[in-house]
């Protein structure tokens, strides 16, 4: 991802050993994954580094994306999936709506956990297959 190369920051893929199988719509769960991604690339300063973790349940997998950025606070988190809200200067304020319509039409969850100066995760969690297979 170039976004992340011009701020020398590494995504750290964490990924488990056995498949993990859901029923989605790959191209529009890339782009939801692809908007929190790069919201995490964003808030992150130069060198550091995004976990990217992928793990399954008995019908469930979950997608957690961790950065040790600038945080949010309370009236970004309880604003950000509202069409045209941003507090960034280029931002649309389309993004985290898109995402979140995503990942609702495929049955899923989000959940943001964020600090200002400590970071966030944001865990999407979508319905698998039993066990993963």
């Amino acid at each position: 991802m170039t976004k992340a190369q011009e701020k020398n920051i590494k995504l750290i893929p964490h990924m488990p050993t056995n498949p993990v199988k859901a029923t989605v719509d790959a191209f529009q769960l890339e782009r939801a994954l692809v908007n929190f991604i790069c919201n995490a690339i964003d808030a992150s300063g130069t060198g550091q580094a995004i976990n990217i973790l992928l793990s399954h349940g008995q019908d469930y997998i979950a997608i957690r994306i961790q950065d040790h950025g600038a945080g949010m606070d309370r009236e970004t988190i309880e604003n950000m999936f509202t069409p045209f809200y941003s507090n960034k200067n280029n931002g649309t304020g389309l993004g985290m709506p898109i995402a979140k319509k995503i990942i609702e039409g495929h049955e899923g969850t989000i959940n943001i956990d964020s600090h200002p100066g400590r970071g966030t995760e944001v865990v999407i969690r979508l319905p698998g297959s039993p066990r993963g297979l």
